[in-house]
């Protein structure tokens, strides 16, 4: 586990994409953590990485962070000095037709639904008869 961390590091940044762990990583690695952590979830979602930085130069405990948008992983590309100080995992799914199939259903609910995770397909734990229900309904469609 302990490579999940690197404790002489400012925290952990999870660089992800949206449907491809980036949560259940981030609650494994601030479970396991032995020590004070800040859990901030998804940062930079005003597509720069100022939010990055200040985190980057702040005196909060061991962070924890995500970053899903895509915008700021461009200016990352030339921010070798910033990343250094994180220990940074880059998640990826291999399976990119199970990545599709859960970004689908996912975008099946309206945007309401998903920022209150009030819809058919929840963020977690979605019970596989929902989505099962879901595709004889789209079957019947096609036919």
């Amino acid at each position: 586990m302990k490579q999940l961390w690197n404790d002489n590091k400012v925290g952990t940044l999870i660089i992800g994409y949206y449907r491809c762990g980036t949560h259940f990583l981030h609650d494994i690695i601030n479970d396991q953590c032995s020590f004070k952590t800040a859990t901030l979830g998804e940062i930079c979602n005003d597509n720069s990485i100022q939010q990055l930085i200040n985190l980057t130069s702040n005196d909060m405990p061991y962070k924890i962070c995500i970053l899903n948008n895509t915008s700021p992983k461009f200016y990352l590309i030339s921010a070798d000095e910033l990343l250094s100080k994180w220990h940074v995992i880059h998640l990826t799914r291999k399976n990119k037709l199970n990545h599709f199939m859960s970004y689908w259903f996912w975008f099946q609910n309206t945007l309401d639904q998903q920022q209150s995770n009030t819809g058919n397909f929840l963020h977690h734990a979605t019970k596989n008869s929902v989505y099962q229900q879901h595709l004889n309904e789209v079957k019947k469609q096609c036919q």
